[in-house]
């Protein structure tokens, strides 16, 4: 007879990942999981198996939880108004950020990608869905009129991409949040210029 699981696995993994966000990777041991997860030992690795797999299914969780992230490019009635709600949105999520974890993303990049093909694997994917969005938004802009048809639209979204990435990180640092809106300001004014 099989045994039932007596925990949400679900749940389980919300609270690795928020462990591993706090912590990262190289922070957080097997019985910082075992703690955090409220499962045993036994359980979590025939469940979720080591810690390299918890924290890879950790991320795609994560990573899914952020799809609503571009609703607003349907939401938004033109460019200009798009684009000032995607770095409103950014500057919300950095102020209300009181633990200051920054982005998981952000966080697994710089800890992880540069030794760990499956991170940067998943890091590709997250950056192939930005630009899948973000590119036709671009390509749509420049054939309405909206921004010079001298812009690279790939260029652009890159540039965007870069920017977020770069707020995100520095916002772990600072608590100047002026800096950082003098910023998404600045990258906002070169996009739609």
């Amino acid at each position: 007879m099989t045994r039932t699981k007596a925990f949400n696995e679900t749940d389980a993994l919300e609270r690795a990942m928020d462990l591993f966000w706090m912590k990262g990777y190289h922070g957080t041991s097997m019985q910082d999981l075992v703690d955090a997860m409220g499962i045993s030992r036994s359980s979590m690795y025939s469940t979720f198996g080591d810690k390299h797999a918890i924290f890879l299914a950790a991320f795609q969780h994560y990573k899914r939880g952020q799809q609503h992230a571009f609703d607003f490019l349907q939401e938004s009635s033109g460019f200009t108004a798009a684009l000032a709600s995607f770095f409103n949105m950014l500057l919300r999520d950095i102020v209300t950020d009181e633990e200051k974890k920054g982005c998981f993303i952000v966080n697994s990049s710089t800890e992880m990608a540069w030794q760990d093909n499956a991170v940067k694997a998943i890091i590709q994917e997250n950056y192939d869905e930005f630009e899948s969005h973000f590119l036709p938004f671009f390509e749509k802009a420049i054939s309405r009129g909206e921004v010079r048809d001298t812009n690279d639209p790939r260029a652009m979204t890159r540039f965007l991409y870069v920017n977020m990435v770069g707020l995100r990180a520095v916002s772990r640092a600072t608590d100047d949040i002026t800096f950082l809106r003098d910023a998404a300001k600045t990258a906002l004014n070169a996009l739609i210029s």
